[in-house]
């Protein structure tokens, strides 16, 4: 007879194993479709959407929130044609792990990163995690950009541009880079090569793995991190809807349907063709926003909800399988039950759990 290790648990809310998290529908301000700007141009045009970025955070700070995520192309738009187009816009990402907040302590060592200089002190002012989108440069034929090799040749800019997603801790920390690796028309940015998936760990427990909009359509990077273990995840996007199948919010439901993840989604309110945010727990939607109003453009709003902790459970079920290999009683432990079961082909039974106030009771059958 095999066996293996049931784990219960008690509902995440009844022990507060949550976590809360706010996703912004955001419409930012943007620039010309195709016109090349000069940097001042595009810092300003930037700096007018943190001062937005900064009253979200400001707000969703005063309501506990932990992380907050921002949409693709949140702080500049997609009005681009070519490589010189978006050039402006982008700036030298510092390695993971560097603090621009508390190293960047003059004008020297800001200039040219004033938008990565922002967030990061963004998010130590208020202590809170902040999940952006915006351009990253890498010079080319350096010794970074030999690391992440870009499939094409070296654009006209001489560096190669990625369509990044960032990731700055509650201290301001630099916690999470990713380059964008499934590229939707997006002719003036470079597709990595040698890149993996990326994620981060937050100082409130969870891991997230990161993906920008047409990822969620591949395998990698998110599947792979999900296979990887994952169990949240940050997206940020400018989704096209294609009604009545793709639209964002149908995708986002249903990716966390089948992966049974946690997957926090921040979509572009500039019109509904690209509208459609999130919050979903294993397919379940805890808040989200479509904007089907063809007339109704330019929103900008916020969703907050308390998020279930998957990743405690996974890792309880981990621990709690490791030391109890051995188990042949029904010990309880903070909540856990742990009973053996027999797991024969065609086998079946049921289980009782036996609580203070309640009985719960798992029928099961083996295929």
């Amino acid at each position: 007879m095999h066996s293996v290790l049931l784990l219960f648990t008690l509902l995440t809310s009844v022990f507060g194993r949550n976590y809360k998290a706010a996703v912004v529908e955001y419409s930012p301000n943007v620039g010309a479709l195709g016109h090349t700007v000069t940097r001042d141009q595009a810092l300003e045009l930037m700096r007018s959407n943190l001062v937005q970025y900064q009253s979200f955070v400001e707000s969703a700070k005063s309501q506990q929130v932990d992380i907050i995520v921002f949409p693709e192309y949140g702080l500049n738009g997609p009005n681009f044609n070519q490589w010189k187009d978006v050039y402006p816009y982008l700036e030298q990402l510092p390695e993971v792990g560097t603090n621009p907040c508390d190293t960047w302590t003059n004008n020297a060592t800001q200039k040219g990163r004033e938008v990565t200089f922002s967030l990061s002190c963004m998010a130590k002012s208020w202590g809170i995690w902040i999940v952006a989108n915006f351009g990253d440069k890498v010079k080319c034929n350096s010794t970074v950009s030999q690391q992440q090799e870009s499939n094409e040749e070296c654009p006209p800019t001489g560096y190669y541009q990625y369509n990044t997603q960032v990731a700055f801790g509650s201290d301001g920390t630099l916690a999470g880079k990713y380059h964008k690796m499934n590229l939707f028309y997006e002719p003036y940015f470079s597709t990595p090569v040698n890149q993996k998936p990326q994620k981060f760990t937050t100082d409130f427990g969870v891991t997230f793995g990161m993906g920008i909009c047409f990822d969620i359509m591949f395998k990698t990077p998110l599947y792979d991190l999900h296979e990887e273990g994952v169990t949240d995840f940050v997206f940020s996007s400018w989704w096209v809807n294609t009604p009545p199948v793709l639209t964002g919010t149908v995708m986002q439901q249903s990716w966390s349907k089948v992966t049974g993840s946690n997957l926090l989604a921040s979509n572009s309110g500039y019109t509904w063709h690209s509208s459609g945010s999130g919050i979903f727990n294993s397919g379940s939607t805890l808040t989200s926003w479509y904007n089907s109003n063809a007339n109704l453009q330019n929103v900008s709003k916020m969703l907050i909800s308390e998020v279930p902790r998957i990743s405690f459970f996974v890792e309880e079920v981990r621990r709690k399988v490791k030391e109890n290999e051995n188990v042949t009683s029904n010990p309880t432990m903070d909540g856990v039950v742990v009973k053996p079961v027999d797991i024969t082909p065609h086998s079946k039974g049921s289980l009782d759990i036996l609580l203070p106030t309640i009985t719960c009771r798992l029928q099961y059958q083996i295929r």
